[in-house]
C-alpha cells in the first residue's frame, strides 16, 4: 500500500488535477492524505469534494516539514511505502507500479523518484549532486562565479529518460516526488523540523546515504510538474530568507561546506 502525502499551501490551480491523476493512474492500493498550510484560497474545499481523501488542516503555514511529518504520522499502519508529493504535480499511469517493482527487486533502496517533466514535455533537472556552500553562492554573487569556488557540476544532465538502466543512483532528488520505503524512513527518521522550508529534501536524501540505504532515479516514468519555485519568486520573502537559514543549518549539521569529496568518502559514494 502506498501512503500519499501531499503539503498544500493555496493550491487551487493544481490541487484537483493532482487528486485526479492518483486516482485514475495509480492501479496499486493507496490511500491520499493532503496536509494543508493555511490556504486563503478555496484548496480546502477543493479537496474535500474527494470523500476518499484525508485531509489534515495545520492552521497556518507551518512549513514543509512539520507538516509532511504530520501526513506521515496519519499515514495507514498497512502502508509499505510513503510518497512524498508536491500539489502542482501530475502522476501519469505506470509510474509507480515501476518504481514499487525497483523496490521489490532491490532491498537496499531506501528511496526512488521519478522523472519530471514541465508540462510542455522538457525533462526537469530534478537529480542532483549534493550542494556546496560556494555552488550556492555562485548562484548570488558575480564575484564567487567568476573565481568558479567549490565544485560546479550539480545535477545528472547526461541522464537521458530512454536510457536502458532500470535505476542509477543519485545524491539526491527534489522532493516533487519521492517513493520512499516506509521501513528505511523509520530507520532513518523523519524531516528534520529545525529546517521550515528547504534544503529538508537535501537532508534527507543524506540521511538515507548515510544509513546504508540508497537514493535512485527510475527511467521510464514520467511526472508533470509545474515547478512553482516559491523561494525565487521574492528573494526577500519569508521563504527565500528560510531557504537561506536551511541551507547554513544544513551545512553546519552535516560538516561539510566546500567540497563533496570528504562526504563521499563518509558515506561510501
Amino acid at each position: 500500500m502506498i501512503s500519499f502525502v501531499i503539503l498544500t499551501w493555496n493550491s487551487e490551480k493544481y490541487i484537483g488535477n493532482c487528486i485526479e491523476s492518483i486516482l485514475e493512474n495509480v492501479m496499486l492500493q493507496n490511500e491520499v492524505i493532503v496536509v494543508d498550510n493555511g490556504s486563503q484560497d478555496s484548496t480546502r474545499e477543493i479537496v474535500k469534494n474527494y470523500e476518499s481523501v484525508v485531509l489534515v488542516e495545520m492552521g497556518g503555514n507551518m512549513g514543509t516539514t512539520v507538516s509532511r511529518n504530520e501526513g506521515i504520522k496519519r499515514s495507514s499502519k498497512e502502508s509499505k511505502y510513503i510518497c512524498i508529493l508536491d500539489s502542482d504535480t501530475v502522476v501519469q499511469s505506470g509510474t509507480f507500479e515501476r518504481l514499487v517493482d525497483v523496490f521489490e527487486k532491490n532491498e537496499d533502496i531506501g528511496l526512488a523518484a521519478p522523472f519530471m517533466f514541465y508540462a510542455d514535455g522538457r525533462r526537469q533537472n530534478s537529480f542532483k549532486k549534493f550542494p556546496t556552500l560556494f555552488q550556492k553562492l555562485s548562484k548570488l554573487s558575480p564575484v564567487a562565479t567568476m573565481y568558479r569556488w567549490g565544485e560546479k557540476d550539480e545535477s545528472y544532465d547526461d541522464w537521458e529518460s530512454d536510457k536502458n538502466d532500470e535505476f542509477f543512483d543519485v545524491d539526491y532528488a527534489i522532493s516533487a516526488c519521492w517513493l520512499i520505503k516506509k521501513h528505511a524512513l523509520e530507520r532513518v527518521g523523519l524531516f528534520d523540523e529545525k529546517i521550515f522550508y528547504s534544503p529538508e529534501d537535501v537532508d534527507l536524501c543524506l540521511r538515507i546515504w548515510k544509513n546504508n540505504y540508497r537514493v535512485v532515479a527510475v527511467p521510464k516514468t514520467r511526472i508533470i510538474h509545474h515547478y512553482q519555485r516559491i523561494s525565487r519568486k521574492n528573494p526577500l520573502s519569508r521563504m527565500a530568507v528560510e531557504h537561506l537559514r536551511g541551507l547554513l543549518y544544513y551545512f553546519n549539521k552535516h560538516g561539510y561546506y566546500i567540497s563533496r569529496r570528504k562526504l563521499y568518502r563518509n558515506i561510501g559514494r
